[in-house]
């Protein structure tokens, strides 16, 4: 598997430096915020939340993104509920990857006695 580098900018990017969860109920007011970096074409961005997931060695592998149009759009989700989403992106990534690495690709399938040669280049 291959290694996607991401350029590390706005909050996302200090997500995934730090660690750290962002609950942000005005993005407008909140020193970091990068617009071309934190938003989507087309929508207007008021509150933002990330909660980082980490991999099987504990270093942070990516973050969910939730966005509002609204400010104080996720005023009341409790940090047990993030810590929960948090967990569970954790272990379906971790899931995933095992499974990944556990499929064999198709050149190291084994091939049984009636199977055709693959074809040469």
């Amino acid at each position: 598997g291959g290694v996607l580098a991401v350029p590390v900018q706005g909050l996302a990017g200090r997500c995934l430096v730090d660690g750290a969860q962002y609950n942000i109920q005005d993005v407008s007011q909140y020193e970091g915020y990068m617009p071309e970096a934190d938003s989507v074409e087309g929508m207007e961005l008021r509150s933002l939340m990330l909660i980082p997931f980490a991999g099987a060695t504990g270093k942070v592998i990516g973050a969910v993104r939730m966005m509002g149009s609204e400010v104080s759009a996720f005023e009341n989700v409790e940090s047990h509920m993030a810590h929960t989403l948090q967990s569970i992106c954790t272990l379906a990534l971790g899931s995933l990857l095992v499974h990944s690495a556990e499929e064999p690709s198709p050149q190291q399938q084994p091939s049984g006695g009636d199977a055709p040669p693959p074809p040469s280049r």
